[in-house]
């Protein structure tokens, strides 16, 4: 993770911080308090994400999720423990489309601070749920720590507005087409996370239907708005794969304020 903008603003109260290389992106955030609860809180976010980046990087040789996947241990730690019970009920209430694994996640066996693969051709892929996940935790660390107001940016695709602008009643997100950059549409966040998926021009084959293992590779764009960072992320992926029925079906399972499928 290499920090590139770590700048405070006293006649605005805010934290301005950017950072890139974490979980294969760009994270930023705007923090609204004073300068030592802004910095204090700035630091342990950079924390929590190299520490989650060490953990559900695949493309990290040493990381966690690298280790398990080439059969080098089956021991997990309490977090990745914990991932797979979130996983695995996405699972169940996605009715199957959210699936680690793109393949089948029954053959994945948690037994104690163990990990049973029953099958050697399973991998796992946290790329539809580490963000979510890791905003989901900021967002406790943001309110534990007492901000009113706070805004985050993971990726362009998981965004995170606590309370509002300073010169609004809410924080307004812009979501543009990857293809032509024009607005596809503006979505208001209050208390809120948005995440969208999609496919892009040069990256279009990454969501894959784990019941047929075909990639979605059409122009397609969702954008999802819940609560809970970790509900919008993994159905902003899940939407990209059912069709209007199950997402009437599985929207019934979760609170989401407002949702989108639409080609780009």
């Amino acid at each position: 993770m290499t920090v590139e903008k770590e700048t405070y603003y006293p006649e605005n109260g805010m934290l301005q911080t950017a950072a890139c290389n974490i979980m294969g992106t760009r994270f930023d955030a705007l923090l609204f308090a004073d300068e030592g609860l802004s910095r204090d809180l700035w630091m342990h976010i950079q924390k929590e994400l190299e520490s989650l980046d060490g953990v559900f990087n695949r493309f990290k040789e040493d990381s966690e999720v690298s280790q398990l996947n080439g059969r080098k241990t089956d021991r997990l730690s309490p977090v990745f423990a914990e991932m797979l019970r979130l996983s695995k009920d996405y699972w169940n209430r996605t009715e199957g489309l959210f699936d680690i694994t793109k393949r089948d996640f029954s053959k994945l066996v948690l037994a104690g601070n163990r990990l049973i693969i029953e099958d050697g051709q399973v991998e796992m892929d946290f790329g539809g749920i580490a963000k979510g996940f890791a905003l989901k935790r900021i967002k406790k660390m943001i309110e534990d720590a007492g901000l009113e107001r706070a805004f985050v940016n993971f990726g362009s695709s998981g965004i995170l507005g606590i309370g509002s602008h300073p010169f609004g009643d809410c924080w307004k997100v812009s979501v543009v087409s990857p293809y032509d950059m024009r607005e596809v549409a503006c979505v208001n966040l209050h208390n809120q996370a948005l995440s969208t998926s999609g496919n892009r021009p040069q990256y279009s084959s990454h969501i894959v239907n784990p019941f047929d293992g075909k990639a979605v590779e059409d122009r397609r764009m969702t954008i999802v708005v819940c609560p809970d960072p970790l509900d919008a992320e993994v159905l902003s992926t899940v939407w990209m794969m059912a069709d209007e029925a199950a997402r009437t079906r599985i929207a019934k399972r979760f609170e989401i304020d407002e949702d989108k499928v639409f080609q780009i």
